[in-house]
């Protein structure tokens, strides 16, 4: 696994080019109103994915947010893990990603949960379950390749 570092453009903004799956992110002091941007490819093949808001380097800690597209399943799960256990999925079968497919992945973050938009797809929000304080870490792993990863903070 990859342990990738984004690069500070300016005052609240981040990013990383051509990260490696895995990689474990370090993230700055998250916020309601931070954005989050995934610029990505799925693998031709591609089983799935998943983008998870961790509270350390890895899937071993707790997880605020799970992001997981199943593309062999037609469906993206969303959840929470915490104290080992995961909480109840969120399902939704609108699955807006492809086999060989580029990808815009935007997540917001607000007060009340997280809002992600996909390029093609509906927009999913999920409701916090674990303190936005509590991540650290963002931890992507699965059949993608990463081309970008951008970050604006707001305070």
């Amino acid at each position: 696994m990859a342990s990738v570092s984004l690069e500070k453009k300016g005052e609240g903004h981040y990013e990383h080019h051509g990260t490696p799956v895995p990689c474990s992110i370090s993230l700055p002091t998250l916020h309601a109103g931070t954005k989050i941007l995934i610029e990505g490819k799925t693998l031709p093949n591609a089983k799935g994915f998943s983008v998870n808001f961790c509270a350390g380097h890895n899937m071993d800690h707790d997880i605020a947010f799970h992001y997981n597209p199943r593309l062999e399943m037609n469906r993206v799960v969303s959840n929470t893990k915490h104290n080992g256990g995961w909480g109840a999925e969120q399902i939704s079968n609108d699955v807006p990603f492809g086999h060989d497919k580029p990808f815009k992945l935007k997540i917001k973050l607000t007060s009340n949960g997280y809002e992600v938009e996909v390029s093609k797809g509906p927009a999913i929000h999920f409701n916090h379950r674990l303190p936005l304080d509590k991540v650290t870490h963002l931890y992507l792993i699965g059949d993608i390749s990463v081309s970008l990863i951008k970050l604006k903070a707001k305070k």
